[in-house]
């Protein structure tokens, strides 16, 4: 029987729609194998994500942990130098001179004790009191006692012998983490030596690019080197890996952090400071307005801020060797002559804004007021703990050692 051309029998179209039918039926189960296989690979992904940031959250614990005990070891401190004090004044009959004074260390205790945020800056607590600052300051002039929080005259840590082990040679540059870590640049060997701050060798700091390395700086999770080659390095203080490396056009000598986003270093035989990003682009120069030089050039040696954003600029043997300046750049006022500075290449900063700075020609550790005026001498020529042979870079942690 034959059938009209383009007409399917009724049988063969039976079989066209079963297969498909079956076609999407097959279509339809490898779609949802599909869709499972994304489901798991997604729900796999959400487990990974949500262990890893029980993790971060274990590490940001146990970090917030040690910054509450060392917090808790800091109050202890203020109070044994407190109570230091306090014995130190009673054979003068000052102990009435304390009264406001312990009045106002208490209640900054418990401020500090109950304050939400943990990463408190370097001596917060001092720098909330200036004025007790002074009193303290003057009443320790009175009673010719030891400072009550840092300044004695005996070394907390020795690491001479360990640095002979790892081989220091020549010493300039020094930094310390908030973690305790110290930080040492060796000029001859081109690397930076790390220890702990029981004085342990930790780590060697390492690179091509580094060559006589002189200055250090340590600013939020980075440790940044000046070389005597106009090379800038940046290093995390966790992994002790190098982050970033800028060649300067010039010599950049100090270097301070300004918060924790600002590199400043001043260029050395200019009267000028570069600014840099954390990235260490340099964003702009400031030049130093002074009228203090010597024979036409000026070595500027050393920068640190103050907490009150100024400039603190250290110079190498000139009339007035520590000057303070605005961040714009304008000479506020000299704080240190020559007469009480013979020569000095590095200092830091107290909390206090007390100048630390080591005086090359004395052999002494030297420590000026904020306004410049002498405070105390640490050390003197020698070989031995206490003791100091052309000293050069200092620093200090957040405990005031």
């Amino acid at each position: 029987m034959a059938t009209a051309v383009g007409v399917k029998p009724p049988v063969e179209k039976v079989y066209e729609e079963d297969r498909r039918a079956q076609y999407f039926r097959e279509e339809v189960a490898r779609l949802k194998l599909v869709i499972k296989d994304e489901f798991e690979k997604i729900h796999t992904g959400l487990r990974e994500k949500e262990n890893e940031l029980q993790t971060k959250l274990d590490l940001q614990l146990q970090r917030v942990e040690e910054l509450v005990r060392k917090r808790a070891e800091r109050v202890c401190q203020l109070k044994k130098g407190f109570g230091e004090l306090e014995q130190g004044l009673a054979h003068n009959n000052l102990n009435h001179l304390l009264v406001g004074a312990k009045v106002k260390i208490d209640t900054e205790i418990d401020k500090l004790l109950h304050q939400e945020r943990l990463e408190l800056p370097q001596f917060q607590l001092q720098w909330e009191l200036p004025e007790l600052n002074n009193f303290l300051n003057n009443l320790c002039k009175l009673s010719e006692c030891t400072h009550p929080y840092t300044y004695r005259n005996e070394p907390v840590t020795n690491c001479v012998n360990e640095g002979d082990k790892v081989g220091l040679v020549k010493p300039r540059g020094l930094a310390v983490d908030t973690d305790g870590r110290v930080y040492i640049a060796d000029y001859t060997s081109n690397q930076v030596e790390v220890f702990s701050h029981e004085g342990e060798h930790v780590n060697s700091l390492v690179d091509r690019k580094m060559r006589e390395p002189l200055y250090l700086c340590v600013s939020a999770d980075s440790l940044y080197v000046s070389c005597e080659n106009r090379c800038l390095l940046r290093f995390n203080v966790e992994s002790g890996k190098k982050s970033g490396v800028v060649e300067t056009q010039l010599h950049v000598s100090g270097l301070c952090g300004e918060g924790e986003d600002r590199l400043i270093g001043c260029v050395w035989q200019k009267n000028r400071i570069y600014v840099f990003d954390k990235e260490m682009v340099k964003e702009r120069e400031v030049q130093l307005n002074t009228k203090y030089y010597k024979q036409g050039v000026t070595l500027t040696a050393d920068i640190k801020v103050t907490c009150k954003h100024e400039l603190v600029v250290l110079f190498y043997k000139i009339t007035y060797p520590v000057q303070l300046f605005s961040k714009e750049g304008e000479l506020l006022r000299c704080l240190v002559s020559q007469e009480k500075l013979g020569g000095a290449l590095y200092f830091c900063l107290d909390g206090l804004d007390n100048l630390l700075v080591t005086d090359i020609g004395s052999h002494q550790l030297k420590i000026f007021t904020p306004q410049g005026d002498l405070l105390t001498k640490v050390g003197k020529k020698g070989q031995q703990g206490g003791e100091f042979q052309t000293p050069v870079g200092v620093s200090m942690n957040q405990y005031g050692d």
